[in-house]
């Protein structure tokens, strides 16, 4: 598999990704992409407020990179940031994850225990940093907690 030729590890560093499509060269922040999309031998990053980008290259070129920036493959066309998920839902047909721009993307069944375990380690991640360790949603997330009964016995 060829990797894009302007795809730099040092901008992965940066959290910047350096790509280019028939027009020009674009640095994406990539807090800023909301999830990338396969479509044919072309990915398009649909970016928070601001245009799509669209390059010639497929999506797997950008999967490695991308993994190490918490992202996480939903289905063979879409890998979604993490970081811009609002909601989680269960259907008849599986886990549709809701993104901050209402796009509905559906979780593949192969992809469903992976994408549970990211985002198991992407809360507890982010719980440990802010020390919120007596958040109601850290007692289901953190090993070992225990949840403090506030009630008195006589």
């Amino acid at each position: 598999m060829e990797t894009p030729t302007l795809l730099s590890i040092q901008q992965y560093k940066q959290k910047r990704l350096l790509i280019s499509n028939t027009d020009a060269l674009f640095y994406l922040d990539i807090a800023q992409i909301l999830y990338a999309k396969n479509d044919n031998s072309y990915t398009v990053f649909h970016r928070q407020g601001a245009d799509s980008i669209c390059v010639a290259h497929p999506l797997r070129a950008f999967e490695q990179i991308l993994l190490k920036v918490d992202f996480v493959r939903a289905n063979q066309s879409f890998m979604i940031n993490m970081a811009h998920i609002e909601k989680i839902k269960k259907t008849d047909l599986g886990l549709v994850v809701c993104m901050s721009d209402d796009k509905e993307i559906n979780i593949a069944r192969s992809q469903k225990a992976n994408f549970i375990k990211t985002l198991k380690q992407n809360a507890f991640s982010l719980i440990q940093q802010n020390g919120e360790e007596n958040h109601p949603t850290s007692r289901r997330l953190l090993p070992n907690s225990r949840m403090k009964n506030n009630h008195s016995h006589n």
